[in-house]
C-alpha cells in the first residue's frame, strides 16, 4: 500500500484502448494531470503500482519484481533509428511526422497479460513514463522504459534528462489522493478509473 494514493490504470490519457500521450516534458504531464484535478505520481507509488506486472504467467520464476517474458508487455521490438533534427529543431509537423514513422507503442491496454497485481496496466514497456523523484538530480525520472528497451525491475529508472526533455517514446500517468474519511477494513490502494 501506499498510502492513501489513486494511480491512473491507463497511461494518460488513462482510457483503455487510447494511444498514450507522448512528447511532453515532465512540466507537461504535472500541468495535465493538475487540470484533471490528480498530480504525477512519485516513484515510490509508480513502483508500487507496477509491482507483480506478469502475475498471470505462474509458470514464470519472478526476477526483481517483473518477469523477463517476450511478448507479455510491449517491450520486445526492434529500435528504430530517429532523424533526431526533425523531432526537435525542425518545428512540430516534422515532429508529429517523425514521431509517427517511429511510433511503435500500443494502444493502453491492449496487452490483457501486461498488468499489475493491481490492475495497473502497461507499466512495463509500450512509453515509458515521468515521475517525481524528489531525490534525483533533476527531482524527475522515467520508468518502465519503452517498446524496445525491457525493465530488469519495477524500480528501474532514468534520470538523465531534465524534466524540459520530451521524446517519442516518453508518457506518463497521474495519480491522486482520495477524498474523504478512510473507509474500514481497505487494505488495497483504491484505484483510480
Amino acid at each position: 500500500m501506499v498510502g492513501e494514493v489513486c494511480v491512473d490504470l491507463y497511461e494518460a490519457p488513462n482510457e483503455e484502448g487510447a494511444e498514450p500521450l507522448v512528447m511532453m516534458t515532465a512540466f507537461e504531464a504535472e500541468e495535465w494531470c493538475e487540470d484533471r484535478g490528480k498530480r504525477l505520481c512519485t516513484m515510490d507509488e509508480w513502483v508500487q503500482a507496477c509491482e507483480g506486472t506478469y502475475q498471470e504467467e505462474p509458470q514464470l520464476v519472478p526476477k526483481a519484481g517483473i518477469v523477463e517474458a517476450p511478448g507479455t508487455c510491449n517491450n520486445d521490438k526492434a529500435w528504430i533509428l530517429p532523424d533526431e533534427s526533425a523531432l526537435t529543431r525542425n518545428g512540430r509537423d516534422a515532429a508529429v511526422k517523425e514521431a509517427r514513422r517511429l511510433w511503435q507503442g500500443e494502444p493502453s491496454g491492449r496487452r490483457a497479460s501486461c498488468v499489475s497485481q493491481h490492475g495497473v496496466h502497461d507499466t512495463i514497456g509500450n512509453v515509458e513514463e515521468w515521475v517525481r523523484s524528489p531525490g534525483d538530480k533533476y527531482g524527475y525520472a522515467l520508468m518502465g522504459h519503452y517498446w524496445s528497451r525491457a525493465s530488469l525491475s519495477c524500480s528501474e529508472r532514468v534520470v538523465s534528462h531534465s524534466p524540459n526533455f520530451y521524446f517519442y517514446t516518453t508518457g506518463f500517468r497521474c495519480c491522486s489522493n482520495p477524498q474523504g474519511p478512510k473507509r474500514d477494513g481497505w487494505d488495497m490502494i483504491p484505484w483510480a478509473r
